[in-house]
């Protein structure tokens, strides 16, 4: 488990680092455009607008990259705890190795079954099922079920907000707009969150 930790550190430290640079950057750009419009260099309003919106823009899209990245090791430490519980699950049928497709003709590996590919529904159930844990009551949960929402809200949305679930008699169309200091709270919930997983999930196989 030390290691484990040690990669874990190590990659969020790189994302809060990717964010701290593009913001750093953006920041100082968006400084100088402030001053220069303070200045008169700008003949029209409109121009203004036009500079200064290009680094805001790559502040917007470091903080969705980070919530991807951080989305994406999720639900790579989730399959990862959930292995056990597949590769014993009679709900969620074979060939789940490939010692088991030796026994297929041809030794197709088509029909090979992945943890990954179950949805992230179900990794969730089967880690409660196996361990006898909620996965709501982990620290750092409800942030990382957010971040996910926000991130396939952008994937599939345009960054628009699922309308049904927010007025079921209405439709209010919304955009998610996550702020810098979001990304960087979504990344200390997000080891808060995997630390608390690693901590139950070995501690149930142990005893």
């Amino acid at each position: 488990m030390g290691n484990s930790f040690i990669i874990l550190h190590l990659e969020l430290n790189a994302i809060k680092h990717f964010l701290d640079y593009i913001i750093q950057g953006s920041g100082e750009e968006i400084g100088e455009i402030s001053q220069k419009n303070e200045n008169g260099y700008f003949n029209e309003f409109d121009d203004y607008e036009n500079a200064i919106s290009y680094p805001l823009l790559r502040q917007e899209i470091a903080v969705r990259a980070v919530f991807y990245e951080i989305t994406s090791l999720v639900e790579h430490e989730l399959q990862n705890s959930a292995q056990k519980a597949w590769q014993l699950s009679k709900k969620h049928k074979g060939p789940k190795s490939l010692l088991e497709l030796c026994n297929l003709p041809n030794r197709d590996i088509r029909p090979l079954k992945m943890v990954s590919d179950l949805k992230f529904s179900d990794i969730l159930k089967l880690i409660e099922e196996y361990y006898q844990i909620k996965a709501a009551r982990l620290p750092g949960y409800t942030s990382v079920l957010k971040i996910r929402e926000i991130v396939n809200a952008f994937k599939h949305r345009k960054g628009f907000k699922d309308f049904r679930k927010i007025n079921p008699s209405k439709i209010n169309l919304e955009l998610y707009r996550p702020e810098v200091e979001e990304a960087y709270d979504a990344v200390k919930q997000t080891e808060i969150f995997i630390k608390a997983l690693w901590a139950v999930t070995e501690h149930k196989t142990k005893s």
